[in-house]
């Protein structure tokens, strides 16, 4: 899938390094090893200063020895004020307690083990064209949020938002799906 004006790349050890400093420039949203990751950060390749969102993927794999320094470094070259996912298939106590120092108000959300365990996920992305009204913009999103929450069926969801009060904006508007509870987590909904 391509989304105009959005760029995402990948960052792979093994891989020519030269090729991966002109992918890092002007990129988005990265996804990659925690040692090239970090390798580009070392270079000032890859800059980390507008960054707000940090995810561990198989965050159980990435909190082993071989691959927590690199993590570490990562973390710390990211702002403060920025969110963290850690998602793993196992999550025992221990990583949980782990991942858990990464953050200020850790929440854990896990399945429900007296139900379905998900086999699946379907994810969506929209772009939204820019609108030079803010206002204008949030309510173009939340519009075009709604109308494919309302289109779609599902048990569970989540959806990022940039700005907290977009989040709120959009749960009180939760008439679309009046049976599932709600919630808001975090500083950037």
């Amino acid at each position: 899938m391509h989304f105009v004006g959005l760029k995402v790349e990948s960052f792979i050890g093994g891989l020519p390094y030269h090729e991966d400093v002109k992918k890092a420039e002007g990129c988005q949203i990265a996804v990659g090893a925690p040692g090239r990751i970090k390798h580009l950060i070392e270079a000032g390749c890859m800059k980390t200063d507008l960054v707000r969102l940090f995810v561990m993927d198989e965050a159980d794999k990435l909190m082993d020895d071989t691959f927590v320094k690199d993590i570490n470094y990562i973390f710390w070259k990211l702002p403060d004020n920025k969110q963290m996912i850690a998602a793993s298939a196992t999550y025992p106590n221990s990583l949980e307690k782990a991942v858990s120092c990464y953050m200020r108000t850790p929440t854990h959300v896990s399945p429900n083990y007296d139900g379905p365990v998900l086999l699946g996920l379907r994810q969506f992305v929209m772009v939204v064209p820019a609108h030079t009204n803010v206002a204008a913009q949030v309510k173009i999103k939340i519009e075009r949020l709604m109308e494919l929450l309302s289109s779609v069926t599902f048990q569970q969801c989540v959806v990022f938002s940039n700005y907290q009060t977009s989040g709120c904006a959009m749960l009180h508007r939760g008439e679309w799906r009046g049976d599932l509870p709600i919630s808001a987590v975090g500083s950037f909904l």
